[in-house]
């Protein structure tokens, strides 16, 4: 979906894991991990006031510090749609994903789509669960989730099947967005 040239496309390995170094990580966290770019969310049955003096105490030696802007970067162009198989001799299941790009975490339809992705595929008793069920027992599984970030996200459908039931549980979750696109939740 992102390509090899975009961070959300890139490849993770050996090789990409091994140049980063302790040192890199800890100015990583010194820059982004700040105060003044945290949020501190606490529930439960407490004393405000007493939280608060702890808080304060706990939290004294932590000072803000400037924060750079965060880095966007430029979404790929894509058009028309492509299948890409990865072909590992010996597996006996596939894993089939359907992804489109979605949304920004600060999009007005942020919420909407809440909504829309429980009732498609983000729970037990979603569309696709049911359809699934009734359709496809070898199907091992079936979700849809939004990945919302402070750039744009991506929505993946996703699903694993036995070998020979793959191209029609590919089908099936294309049907299922279909109908979703025209009935809605």
């Amino acid at each position: 979906l992102w390509g090899q040239d975009h961070v959300l496309g890139c490849v993770h390995n050996e090789e990409s894991v091994t140049v980063v170094h302790r040192d890199d990580v800890i100015a990583w966290a010194k820059t982004w991990y700040v105060p003044n770019n945290s949020l501190l969310v606490v529930a439960g049955d407490l004393d405000p006031k007493q939280l608060k003096g702890e808080l304060e105490r706990a939290f004294a030696g932590w000072k803000k510090a400037p924060v750079p802007p965060t880095p966007s970067f430029k979404e790929p162009g894509l058009s028309g749609s492509r299948i890409r198989v990865v072909d590992r001799p010996g597996d006996h299941v596939t894993q089939i994903r359907i992804a489109q790009f979605g949304i920004r975490h600060d999009d007005p339809r942020f919420f909407d789509t809440l909504v829309w992705n429980h009732a498609f595929g983000g729970s037990a008793g979603s569309r696709l669960a049911k359809a699934i069920a009734g359709k496809a027992p070898s199907v091992l599984g079936a979700s849809a989730a939004f990945d919302r970030n402070l750039d744009r996200g991506s929505f993946v459908v996703q699903a694993a099947a036995r070998n020979s039931d793959a191209l029609a549980t590919a089908k099936l979750l294309l049907a299922q967005l279909a109908k979703m696109q025209r009935e809605g939740p």
